[in-house]
């Protein structure tokens, strides 16, 4: 809770480009953000997973998307789920998952996850 609380009270950063530059171990490092017209176009409520999910798990998830771990979502809810991995694909911003992505598999065609990937 605590750090949600944190994360809340981050002031939003005024409109247009802005860099953040800083000193890290004797390196300098620059980060710069996206210009807006180069950002997908989100047509979803992002706060979906926050309402389905604990915090513990959704950060488990993400640190799951950023390790390029293959994983599984489960529900009987096939719209919420899918509304859900979407989210999570536009949390990645600014990454993109390289990998296959299948919102929805039928039973049948569960020897799909089973197919060989990249190590």
């Amino acid at each position: 809770k605590d750090f949600v609380y944190k994360i809340c009270m981050i002031p939003i950063p005024p409109p247009g480009n802005i860099d953040l530059n800083f000193e890290l171990f004797n390196s300098r490092i620059l980060l710069r953000t996206t210009p807006v017209e180069k950002l997908p176009l989100v047509d979803i409520n992002l706060h979906y997973p926050f309402l389905c999910l604990s915090i513990r798990d959704i950060a488990t998830i993400i640190q799951y998307l950023l390790l390029e771990q293959r994983f599984v979502f489960l529900s009987s809810n096939y719209a919420l789920l899918t509304t859900v991995i979407q989210c999570f694909l536009m949390f990645l911003i600014p990454f993109r998952w390289q990998w296959s992505c299948v919102p929805t598999l039928p039973r049948t065609m569960l020897d799909y996850l089973d197919t060989p990937t990249r190590a």
